[in-house]
């Protein structure tokens, strides 16, 4: 049974990457981000190319289903938002939905994206500087993601799916927690409602 969980401030004060899975995105900046960050998030199937990262976070039961880790393959933190996920290694966060889109402590906004709601858990548990890496948000070199495309039934990504996670983006940047930094560290991005910066710069 999924045990449910509430977020706890570990990470209080703390420079914290999230790391989802636009093309862009290399091992290089993954293995900086271990070096100087002080914790590491890692979205969807992003766990592969760091699974020693200290927390997996992804919405969707199916990606649990037919994408996840193996128990003992990842050794971090696994927390999802979506209540049908049954598995003992998984914790699960209870999300909800105000007005409008916004990024502040106290709950998880239920976005439309694992990315949106891992930056989201990142800010409930403490940290004041979000370092965003391959949150694309776009077709980079053709391609939906660094680790290649999800196997079916999963979905990947189309314009219509970027477009609309930008704007919620760009919605909940009017509304971040008071003295949270967000930095899109991106190589390759189309969100833009962010500052943006090299990774070796902000770390």
């Amino acid at each position: 049974m999924t045990e449910r969980w509430k977020p706890d401030l570990r990470w209080s004060g703390k420079t914290v990457v999230v790391a989802a899975s636009g093309p862009s995105l290399k091992v290089e900046d993954l293995d900086g981000a271990r070096e100087r960050a002080d914790a590491v998030v890692v979205v969807n199937s992003t766990w592969t190319s760091a699974p020693w990262a200290d927390l997996l976070f992804a919405v969707d039961e199916r990606w649990w289903t037919h994408a996840e880790p193996l128990p003992g393959q990842f050794a971090g933190l696994k927390v999802c938002s979506d209540q049908r996920v049954r598995r003992s290694d998984v914790k699960t966060v209870q999300a909800v939905k105000p007005p409008a889109p916004c990024l502040r402590r106290g709950f998880l906004y239920r976005g439309t994206n694992s990315g949106f709601q891992a930056v989201n858990l990142a800010i409930c548990m403490g940290a004041a500087r979000v370092i965003l890496l391959g949150f694309d948000m776009q077709s980079t070199g053709g391609l939906a993601h660094h680790h290649g495309d999800h196997p079916r039934p999963l979905n990947n990504p189309s314009d219509q799916l970027y477009a609309g996670w930008i704007e919620e983006f760009n919605a909940a940047a009017q509304d971040v927690e008071p003295g949270v930094e967000i930095i899109n560290a991106s190589r390759e991005t189309a969100l833009r409602c962010f500052p943006r910066a090299q990774l070796e710069d902000v770390l």
